[in-house]
């Protein structure tokens, strides 16, 4: 029993982490790093800024 509620309790921790973190759509990630992921922009600059976005 006390398995079942430290394992429920973990879920509902994740859950609430998963709804209040910032977790972004593709196109707002797009938005955000429109002015690194330029033709003229290194890729890495580009790469960078997508994982920090998701």
């Amino acid at each position: 029993m006390e398995k079942v509620i430290s394992m429920a309790l973990i879920m509902m921790i994740l859950a609430i982490m998963v709804v209040d973190g910032e977790a972004k759509s593709e196109i707002e990630c797009s938005r955000i790093c429109r002015d690194h992921c330029k033709r003229s922009s290194p890729a890495s600059e580009c790469a960078a800024c997508r994982t920090k976005c998701y």
